[in-house]
């Protein structure tokens, strides 16, 4: 029995072509971005002409989640260059819907080759976007001058604040505009608790209408309901939540307590529905509630007097023996 051992000193090991894709995963996850990392591993001298991630919220299968898929979501990484050494690369997907799911991953396509490369699925689910307008000042007195729109926003991750701007018109008939018949606002201080101030060019008299607008560079923005603001010498009036009480007629009552408000009475003629309820504005909240009523005393045309901590209340449309209340 013999051994034989055969040797080559030319070995052609650059001809292997087995590439491997990873998803690595996702980090700094917001409402409507993400950012993607994957990897490449058993290259062998090949030359890679594009990095990238395919995710959807609907395709959750191998065969789905590829580039020729209608469904799917193409995000590009920035450039060849970008990839580490290592063979890292990474890519940051903008205009994601919130608290929805997206299962993605990982591909790059080689020079000469068919077939596009992919990794393994991952899941991540967007947080819950809440955009509020909290408040709209002049930044000096005299006109003009600029109106900072400051908009408390939650759940916005890191590097996607081009996800959230303003759109505003002075247009009285255009209450509600869009990308389409007003001027885009997206460019906005911001600081760590997630407050975006945007600033608006203000005449003296003239009255603004705006919306604050998500992902406006997409196809399909989301517009919040319509805010209103009036320029005036010396002061600025801003529109608050629309009173939920009925004041068709009559004299309503109001009056504040600490930071809530108070208002009552005042309802259509000939209807005494709500004319008893008092309602609660919480200045805090920009929100308005139906409170408690008082028994047995209309309080249209009613006084109110704050003393110490008590409230009174009467001199309106009260009957015999109900002259006041606290």
């Amino acid at each position: 029995m013999g051994l034989i051992i055969l040797s080559c000193s030319d070995w052609d090991l650059e001809r292997v072509g087995f590439t491997q894709v990873i998803t690595i995963g996702v980090i700094e996850v917001g409402a409507n971005s993400a950012f993607l990392i994957g990897d490449i591993e058993n290259i062998r001298e090949a030359n890679i002409v594009e990095s990238g991630f395919v995710l959807s919220a609907t395709a959750q299968e191998d065969e789905n989640l590829r580039l020729d898929q209608a469904s799917v979501i193409q995000v590009l990484s920035p450039g060849l260059d970008t990839i580490s050494e290592d063979r890292a690369f990474a890519a940051r997907a903008t205009g994601l819907n919130g608290s929805t799911e997206y299962a993605f991953r990982a591909y790059v396509k080689i020079e000469g080759e068919e077939q596009v490369a992919y990794g393994n699925i991952d899941r991540f689910t967007t947080s819950e976007l809440n955009v509020s307008l909290q408040s709209v000042r002049r930044t000096s007195e005299g006109c003009p001058t600029t109106a900072m729109v400051e908009v408390q926003v939650d759940g916005l991750a890191p590097g996607g604040s081009g996800s959230v701007g303003i759109v505003y018109s002075t247009n009285v008939d255009n209450l509600a505009p869009t990308v389409n018949n007003g001027v885009l606002v997206t460019e906005a201080d911001t600081d760590a608790s997630g407050l975006l101030s945007f600033p608006i060019p203000a005449e003296c008299g003239e009255s603004y209408f705006l919306r604050i607008i998500l992902n406006p560079q997409s196809m399909n923005p989301i517009y919040s309901h319509a805010h209103g603001f009036t320029m005036i010498e010396g002061g600025l009036w801003t529109e608050k939540s629309p009173y939920l009480g009925l004041i068709k007629s009559g004299k309503p009552v109001s009056f504040a307590y600490g930071r809530t408000g108070y208002m009552g009475g005042g309802g259509r003629l000939g209807v005494t529905q709500n004319r008893t309820r008092v309602w609660t504005y919480e200045a805090d909240e920009d929100l308005w509630a139906a409170g408690e009523e008082i028994d047995n005393m209309d309080l249209s045309e009613s006084v109110s007097i704050v003393v110490d901590d008590k409230i009174y209340v009467g001199s309106g449309f009260a009957p015999l023996g109900h002259c006041g209340k606290s």
